[in-house]
């Protein structure tokens, strides 16, 4: 059940909605959930060492709300399939 990832889809849903309140928390849509296949939207970015120190900063801040938010206000902690 830890791969299942309709599963997934759903946890990734829940942790946008939990931290909506902050107003820059989101997740890829999901175009495709199966038990075996997840397929969601592709984000365009940036590698962080191309940020300048401003940016950095500033996506420093928003990681360091919403990780207490996660952990203190909501108790909903999703770290997803980020390998």
């Amino acid at each position: 059940r830890e791969l299942d990832y309709r599963i997934e889809a759903d946890n990734g849903r829940r942790f946008q909605d939990s931290l909506a309140f902050l107003g820059f928390v989101t997740t890829p849509k999901v175009i495709q959930a199966t038990d075996r296949i997840l397929i969601t939207e592709w984000i365009p970015g940036r590698h962080l060492q191309d940020l300048n120190r401003e940016e950095g900063l500033a996506l420093t801040r928003m990681a360091v709300q919403a990780c207490t938010a996660s952990m203190v206000l909501t108790g909903y902690v999703h770290a997803g399939t980020c390998f």
